[in-house]
């Protein structure tokens, strides 16, 4: 499904090489400064005091952290206004899409679930793409640099951190299934209910003037609560997903440093590659964490994709034809024949 997806969005695939190089020059220039903390400690403070090599490597350091804000700032602009020519791209091919059906399609179904897939279902899309794409493209990058680096002080704890990590996968595998499934049931409920309000607004008179003012009440009231029973079951799942990174990136900070500072020496680790190591797997936190929050958000956006799809993949009964007749301008003349 996301493939078809990105196959009916090619405002994200453009320039997708030069987004992935730009998330690559900020997951370096990230990692560049652990390696900056461990040149200082190991040939600035822990042999001879160097005060000039301790200057220039923090003077390095700070223009770094410029750098990497310069090109976070490129890479998430750039994501972002891909995201909006997507959506754009997206509302207006289903809009136009939806005015082409017949006739017979429009009175089969209700106006509030043609318009839960045009605003509620796009808008879950938008929320995602706004950040959770982002996020997705470079906490990616972001984590296999950091365990590259790491490997390079000490392919032990890189090890270390790497099985940690790697066992979260299928937890957050097994929760991932079940939370798609609920947020199917959520975008399904949310059009539900805006196709009995909708349906309710529309025949306001008409309830009124019947005095069913109570079975349209009912119908309403079960439409909400099938929409709080599904996002309630969805959120438990979120709840699971959303502390699985916290949970996994402390104990892989608590690992690296009791293994490191316990097996390190008999290793050749020294001091400064130690504290390198522990500021890496610091930095690692923080993209698995963030990983385990847009799994949420990610769930919910492929959830309204699929719907948005499902619209445009309602045939067209009635195909407008490719060259019409043009008519004068005008009133057109009225002959009546054989009539009795």
């Amino acid at each position: 499904m996301l493939r078809r997806a990105l196959r009916e969005s090619p405002a994200l695939r453009r320039g997708l090489a030069v987004t992935v190089v730009a998330a690559l020059a900020m997951a370096v220039g990230k990692v560049s400064v652990p390696i900056l903390v461990q040149q200082v400690i190991d040939r600035g403070v822990a042999g001879p005091f160097r005060p000039g090599f301790v200057a220039g490597a923090s003077a390095l350091a700070g223009a770094t952290i410029l750098a990497v804000y310069v090109v976070s700032r490129f890479t998430l602009r750039r994501l972002s206004t891909a995201a909006e020519v997507t959506l754009y791209e997206l509302r207006t091919r289903a809009f136009e899409h939806i005015g082409r059906l017949s006739l017979a399609v429009h009175s089969e179904g209700r106006r509030g679930v043609w318009l839960a897939r045009v605003t509620s279902d796009i808008e879950t899309i938008s929320r995602f793409l706004s950040w959770g794409a982002v996020a997705w493209v470079v906490d990616s990058v972001l984590i296999v640099v950091l365990l590259a680096v790491m490997a390079v002080f000490s392919w032990q704890l890189a090890l270390v951190a790497g099985a940690i990590l790697g066992a979260m996968l299928p937890l957050l595998r097994f929760f991932q299934r079940r939370q798609l499934r609920a947020y199917e049931q959520v975008r399904e409920a949310v059009g539900g209910t805006m196709g009995e309000v909708s349906e309710a607004l529309m025949g306001a008179a008409t309830i009124r003037a019947y005095g069913v003012q109570g079975r349209a009440g009912r119908r309403i009231g079960t439409a909400v609560s099938a929409q709080y029973r599904a996002h309630m079951s969805a959120t438990g799942f979120a709840s699971m997903t959303s502390t699985l990174g916290d949970l996994f990136g402390a104990v892989a900070l608590a690992s690296i440093g009791a293994v490191g500072a316990w097996f390190g020496p008999g290793w050749g680790l020294e001091v400064g590659e130690l504290v390198a190591c522990l500021f890496l797997v610091a930095q690692l936190q923080t993209p698995v964490a963030e990983i385990g929050e847009i799994l949420d958000q990610t769930q919910v956006a492929v959830a309204g994709w699929r719907k948005v799809l499902d619209v445009l993949d309602v045939p067209l009964e009635i195909v407008e034809p490719a060259q019409g007749t043009a008519l004068p301008s005008g009133a057109l003349a009225v002959t009546a024949r054989d009539v009795g």
